[in-house]
């Protein structure tokens, strides 16, 4: 088992060598956030619900 310290340094050297990206499956607007929820609820989403607050 490796210790803390060098399994973060395994952990930070894999991030460096891959890029991640988050997934995102629905963005709406603020004045829509009701259809944010009920998509949400639904279930049916692959990936994060993004709400644009501008």
């Amino acid at each position: 088992m490796y210790s803390c310290y060098v399994r973060a340094t395994l952990e930070f050297a894999f991030l460096n060598e891959h890029r991640l990206e988050p997934c995102f499956g629905e963005c709406f607007d603020l004045e829509h956030i009701k259809d944010a929820c009920i998509t949400l609820d639904s279930g049916k989403v692959n990936g994060k619900i993004v709400v644009k607050v501008e």
